[in-house]
């Protein structure tokens, strides 16, 4: 069968609309998603499903033990080893940033697993007079631990202890009242709550503790009394009777530094 001119200039023009409707088919296709970019999932117009949680960038592997995990702090993932390590920061105006782990003691299940968690504190100092203490975790799994995400404890503050208490991280610490140089020592007492939830640390609201008179927190605190009755944990302590009379605060009992110690909650103004 012989194609005539006509037939043949038709047959071509008809196989070019095609080619370029498929072009465009795809073109749509490709418009809204999500696309891998710099290990980071990007936004492309406007897909209809959710930012995919996995397959992009550099999949955290569960470390032997918290001390070699990996942890995200400020945005940027660090990997320990032997419990420190030594990343390049020009962000930072220095060549160097050095991250450590100042505590990792503390253990208790966090994500319900049944498996023991541990409390992380973490310093970083980036060459200068400044030193920022983190509370992360190390979760443990079947093939090892998983750094979380770093949370902000503050600048060249006193870590007091952790505890971890139905599924709760508690960090006691101590800072500067608000104004004080940081060449003074650090004595306002603090303490955060931090769950973990979504594959996230996050700190719970200020109001902390159900037991206190509505108006006061544990946020922030003033030291007491230092008892000598031995603790692990808040629920081991209790308040002296001739602390828990008296009318000019309402004071309670926080295990710090193993020690229980009477301290008096700030009042939200």
């Amino acid at each position: 069968m012989i194609i005539g001119t006509k037939n043949k200039i038709l047959l071509i023009g008809v196989v070019a609309v095609l080619a370029i409707g498929a072009a465009l088919f795809a073109a749509r296709m490709n418009e809204d998603v999500w696309i891998c970019q710099n290990g980071q999932w990007v936004q492309h117009g406007h897909p209809s499903a959710q930012m995919p949680t996995s397959g992009c960038g550099t999949v955290a592997v569960a470390a032997l033990n918290p001390a070699s995990a990996t942890y995200t702090i400020e945005g940027k993932t660090v990997t320990l080893k032997d419990g420190t390590a030594q990343t390049n920061d020009p962000s930072a105006g220095a060549s160097q940033t050095i991250t450590k782990i100042f505590e990792a003691n503390t253990q208790g299940d966090i994500n319900g697993d049944g498996l023991a968690d541990t409390a992380v504190i973490l310093t970083q100092n980036s060459g200068g007079s400044g030193t920022f203490y983190y509370i992360a975790a190390a979760i443990k799994t079947e093939g090892g631990y998983k750094g979380t995400n770093a949370v902000l404890l503050g600048d060249r503050i006193a870590p007091q202890n952790n505890q971890i208490q139905n599924g709760e991280i508690i960090v006691n610490y101590a800072d500067r009242n608000p104004g004080e140089d940081f060449s003074v020592r650090p004595s306002l007492g603090k303490s955060m709550y931090l769950v973990y939830s979504n594959n996230e640390l996050t700190p719970k609201p200020q109001s902390l503790n159900n037991s206190l008179p509505i108006g006061y927190t544990l946020a922030n605190y003033s030291l007491e009394k230092i008892t000598e009755t031995s603790c692990t944990q808040d629920s081991e302590c209790v308040t002296p009777m001739e602390y828990a009379i008296l009318s000019r605060c309402p004071f309670t009992s926080l295990c710090l530094n193993n020690k229980c110690t009477v301290v008096c909650p700030s009042h939200i103004k």
